[in-house]
């Protein structure tokens, strides 16, 4: 869930600047299709990553979504991928 009043912008950044933190079950027929589609499409990207500003390391993200497209980003040879950076009002 995003928080109403939560700051999103679109950037690119470099896989190397996104945190995985959480643990998620992966599948391996949609890590395949992105990795078909990124394969099939160089230069262009399968979607966007949602990360959020990490709370441990300063410029570093974290993965909230998209950890699917992560994987076959690295598997593919990509540097960087189209992110929504989303900043939370904290409470």
């Amino acid at each position: 869930m995003i928080k109403g009043g939560a700051k999103l912008t679109i950037t690119c950044l470099g896989l190397d600047e996104i945190q995985v933190k959480e643990y998620q079950e992966r599948w391996p027929d949609k890590l395949s299709l992105y990795i078909r589609l990124l394969k099939e499409h160089p230069g262009e990207y399968a979607g966007l990553f949602f990360v959020k500003p990490s709370g441990t390391h300063s410029g570093m993200f974290e993965l909230l979504d998209g950890h699917h497209k992560f994987c076959a980003s690295i598997m593919t040879g990509r540097s960087d991928a189209l992110c929504v950076v989303i900043e939370e009002v904290p409470e």
